[in-house]
């Protein structure tokens, strides 16, 4: 009815969440399996990210109030998944605002930079500490459907963290930066079989 009506950077979250405040249930399916093609190019996924990212901003200015009342006008555990999906994207920035201000005042009162250093240190070990935990269980349970070998996962599991603390950076830009979509460069074709010979 009336077409399609959704045009933010990332259009399907946008419809989800108008389904969700709308009172519509969105069903999940644990078998579903989809494969597709990633950035093979750190700087292309600097760029998609940082597209999401600005997305998410756009989700949260729109949907985050309709999503927060209605996690206790109707008590929907949906409307509070999906403002706890949109939410990381601002809470990062203003954390990362947060610790910039934090240094830049350590800066100036030098008495305080040994504990704002350390600060800053524990912090990155934390976040870099989740990210490692987060990997593992997801290593653990999917393990039968990561396709690559064992040295393979051994090596993501440690680096899958950077990836994660990447985002830092990228919900910043995006947050002050005009971002708009451009097409992903799509260069490798694979098989299944391709991807489970890896």
């Amino acid at each position: 009815e009336n077409g399609w009506k959704y045009h933010l950077l990332i259009e399907d979250i946008e419809f989800s969440s108008d389904l969700i405040c709308s009172g519509e249930k969105i069903a999940y399916c644990p078998t579903a399996m989809l494969y597709d093609e990633q950035p093979t190019k750190f700087g292309v996924s600097w760029r998609q990210r940082t597209r999401w990212a600005k997305g998410f901003f756009q989700i949260f200015r729109r949907y985050a109030g309709k999503l927060f009342v209605n996690i206790f006008k109707r008590k929907s555990f949906s409307c509070f998944d999906m403002f706890m999906t949109v939410s990381p994207a601002v809470l990062t920035t203003v954390g990362t605002l947060v610790g910039v201000a934090g240094f830049i005042y350590a800066l100036i009162f030098p008495s305080e930079l040994l504990k704002t250093v350390t600060s800053l240190l524990i912090g990155g070990a934390n976040v870099y500490l989740t990210g490692f935990i987060v990997g593992a269980i997801a290593m653990a349970t999917e393990h039968k459907v990561i396709h690559c070998s064992k040295a393979k996962k051994i090596g993501y599991l440690f680096t899958f963290p950077f990836f994660m603390i990447s985002y830092i950076p990228i919900t910043v830009i995006a947050a002050f930066r005009k971002v708009w979509w451009k097409p992903i460069e799509h260069n490798v074709g694979k098989t299944l079989d391709d991807i489970k010979k890896d």
